[in-house]
């Protein structure tokens, strides 16, 4: 075979090597991009994450999955699950592609919120493969009133202490949220819990998890750039 040719089916096989475990490292799971894909129909779990509560507190150990649904919960255009039919606590999301206003609270259009109200709600990533995970999450109080207070916490469940947690205080709406970043490693089957009770503080919530590419992609890229050049060389 020519030399060019061999340097040509290299490069090839290295740039598809290197795509292959690059994508396959890279997959990102999003709650809002899980409740489109979900539609028109969404039901419990929502991909890979699970809407529920915590039947004690902020025990994670006694998680319930949320077995009611209804597309017009309510009385509103938006999709609510929870444990019993227009029953505290709640996971809202609006699907109806205009603004809802109801109970005190704005949603936005493609906006997830949970709703404790003296509950704790909450929604759970399964991990779906173990490796290290990028979690990206925000929450945005949505809900005003002088005592719509919450508090928010963010947990890989069976490990102490919590990520992160904040209180969302009192007041208007729009002036209280918190943002947690971070690189954690998650076991395949275990749990990263984002939570939100100690009040009525309607919230909205963004959790994005992204997989973390491995070094082996690295090295792949590495090993496949010196092959290229130790044929230039050679030829």
């Amino acid at each position: 075979m020519h030399p060019l040719h061999k340097l040509s089916l290299t490069a090839l096989t290295t740039i598809a090597l290197v795509g292959a475990a690059t994508s396959a490292s890279a997959q990102t799971y999003d709650l809002q991009t899980a409740f489109e894909v979900a539609q028109p129909t969404p039901f419990n779990p929502i991909g890979d994450f699970t809407l529920g509560y915590y039947s004690t507190g902020f025990d994670a150990a006694t998680f319930v999955p949320f077995e009611f649904f209804s597309e017009n919960g309510y009385n509103t255009p938006m999709d609510v699950f929870s444990r019993a039919t227009n029953s505290d606590p709640n996971v809202f999301y609006n699907d109806s592609g205009a603004v809802v206003n109801m109970y005190g609270f704005t949603q936005q259009p493609g906006q997830v919120s949970l709703g404790p109200f003296n509950f704790t709600a909450v929604v759970r990533f399964t991990a779906p493969a173990t490796a290290d995970y990028q979690i990206n999450t925000a929450y945005y109080r949505i809900q005003g009133g002088g005592n719509t207070t919450a508090t928010a916490d963010v947990r890989i469940v069976g490990t102490v202490p919590v990520l992160a947690t904040n209180s969302l205080g009192s007041g208007l709406a729009g002036v209280s949220g918190f943002s947690y970043s971070g690189i954690h490693t998650i076991a395949q089957g275990n749990y990263v819990d984002f939570s939100l009770g100690n009040g009525s503080a309607t919230t909205s919530l963004q959790a994005t998890l992204t997989v973390v590419p491995e070094p082996a992609s690295a090295l792949l890229l590495a090993l496949g750039v010196g092959g290229l050049m130790a044929r230039r060389r050679r030829s």
